[in-house]
This record gives C-alpha cells, sequence and structure tokens, in this order.
C-alpha cells in the first residue's frame, strides 16, 4: 500500500486528483492489478487514503515544530497548507470538480479526526486525545481554508483564539 500512495501521491501532485486513474498507479508503483485493488478498492478510497497519509504526516511535523503552542502550531499548519504540493493539487482539481473534491474533503476530515487534527490539538493542550468529532472538524476546515486563502498577523492571532475558545 505504501508503493501505491506514494505513487499516486506523485501522479496527483504532477497531474492533479481529476487526472488520476486506478491503471496509471501500476506501471511506476511496480505493481499488478491485482495487488492495486487489494490495497484500495477505487479511485475515490485511494484519495481518501493518500489524503488521510498527507494529514498524519502533517501532523507530525506541526507536532514538532509547534512545540505545544497552539497558535504555533496551526501557524506551521496554514503555511504548510498553503505551499504543499498535494493540498495546491486538490485546490486546483477542486476548482475543475467541486463536487468530487469536496465529497473527498469531507471524507478526508473524517479521516483525519481519527489521527492527525487531533493530535495537534492534544499535543497544543486544547482538547484531550479522542475528543470530539466536531473540535477536530472545526480546526481541519479553517485549516482548510488556509489552502485557499492563508492568514497571517492578526487575521490568523484572531482565528487561533476563536479556535481556542470554541474547542474549550
Amino acid at each position: 500500500k505504501d508503493a501505491v500512495l506514494a505513487t499516486a501521491r506523485d501522479l496527483v501532485v504532477e497531474n492533479g486528483a481529476d487526472q488520476l486513474k486506478m491503471t496509471t498507479v501500476l506501471r511506476p508503483a511496480g505493481i499488478s492489478r491485482g495487488t492495486l485493488y487489494n490495497a484500495v478498492r477505487n479511485k475515490d478510497e485511494l484519495l481518501v487514503a493518500l489524503v488521510a497519509e498527507a494529514i498524519d504526516e502533517l501532523a507530525d511535523e506541526v507536532i514538532a515544530k509547534g512545540e505545544g503552542d497552539l497558535f504555533a502550531s496551526l501557524s506551521v499548519l496554514g503555511e504548510r497548507l498553503a505551499t504543499d504540493g498535494l493540498a495546491t493539487s486538490l485546490r486546483e482539481s477542486a476548482a475543475k470538480d467541486a463536487r468530487n473534491v469536496g465529497w473527498l474533503a469531507n471524507e478526508a476530515i473524517i479521516q483525519a479526526t481519527r489521527g492527525g487534527v487531533g493530535r495537534v490539538l492534544a499535543a497544543a493542550g486544547v482538547m484531550r486525545a479522542g475528543s470530539g468529532v466536531a473540535e477536530v472538524e472545526l480546526v481541519w476546515r479553517w485549516a482548510a481554508s488556509q489552502v485557499v486563502a492563508p492568514q497571517s498577523g492578526n487575521g490568523l492571532r484572531d482565528t487561533v483564539l476563536l479556535l481556542a475558545k470554541a474547542c474549550r
């Protein structure tokens, strides 16, 4: 599955999520059709797994750089989402096919609640590990907005304060 995800990520960054086809993953990943479909059932599942993995990796970086501070953690998260190749590609694909990429974002939120964003909030002391989905979704939606229009300065500070208040 690691080879499938790595190959899919490269293809999505290069060509966009809307251009990804299951068959294009086979040769670069060096796997057979059967192996591919044992790893993921379809393109939607592949994209959700790709986004969930990226969120988890991003969470590790945010936790390390944020050093337990919510403002610093969200600053790192917003900065990375604004410049990340996968996020940029998904944003561009959403402009072409908003309905399908919107579904992907909703599924990714569900996946993120199990991992990355919840870990970032717990590390920042905003919520307990395993807390409710609503708080995680709130922060995830803010993070997703950073892909389109990154905030900085007072706008970021005010948003962070509102998020912290809502999560407590």
